[in-house]
C-alpha cells in the first residue's frame, strides 16, 4: 500500500512520535522512509513576525542552527537504518511557507503518505503562517497523517 513515506521532523514533541509511527508504517509495508526537515532563514522568521532582521547576528545565529538541524536530521535517519528500514534525509532551506515546500517534496519524489505533527516547535510561524499539517491536509494529494 505505502511504498514511500514522508515524515516531517522538527524535534518537538508531536514530531518524534509522528517519526515513530512513519518507523512503525514503514516496518509494515516495508516502504522507504524519507525524513524531512524544513529550515527557515531566521532572518525571514524574524520578518514574518513583523520585525527588523540585523543581518550580521542573523547569519551567525541561522549557520549554528542549520548545523543543529543537519545534526538532528542525521540522527533520525541513522536510528531508522539502524532498525533496518531504507531511509534518507532531506534538509530544506526555504524561506514560505513550509506546508507548501513540503508539498513539492511530495510531489517530486512520489510519496505514498506523509506523516505529520499535530504542532511543530516554532509557535511563532504556525501563527503567522499557518499549521504546516493544516497545509499539507490541502496541498497533498496523498493521504497525510497527523499524529498528536
Amino acid at each position: 500500500m505505502f511504498k514511500k513515506i514522508l515524515v516531517a521532523a522538527d524535534d518537538s514533541e508531536p514530531s518524534r512520535r509522528a517519526v515513530d509511527v512513519a518507523e512503525d508504517l514503514a516496518r509494515r509495508y516495508g516502504a522507504q522512509v524519507l525524513v524531512v526537515h524544513v529550515h527557515q532563514p531566521l532572518a525571514f522568521t524574524v520578518a514574518a513576525a513583523g520585525g527588523i532582521p540585523l543581518p550580521g547576528a542573523i547569519d551567525e545565529t541561522d549557520r549554528e542552527v542549520e548545523t543543529l538541524d543537519r545534526t538532528y536530521l542525521s540522527g533520525i535517519v541513522d536510528r531508522l537504518k539502524a532498525a533496518g528500514l531504507e531511509a534518507t534525509g532531506s534538509l530544506v532551506t526555504e524561506a514560505g511557507p513550509v506546508g507548501q515546500t513540503i508539498a513539492e517534496l511530495v510531489s517530486e519524489q512520489r510519496v505514498d503518505l506523509v506523516v505529520t505533527g499535530s504542532r511543530g516547535r516554532s509557535q511563532l510561524g504556525g501563527l503567522v503562517l499557518g499549521s504546516t499539517a493544516y497545509q499539507l491536509i490541502h496541498l497533498v494529494a496523498c493521504p497525510v497523517l497527523v499524529v498528536r
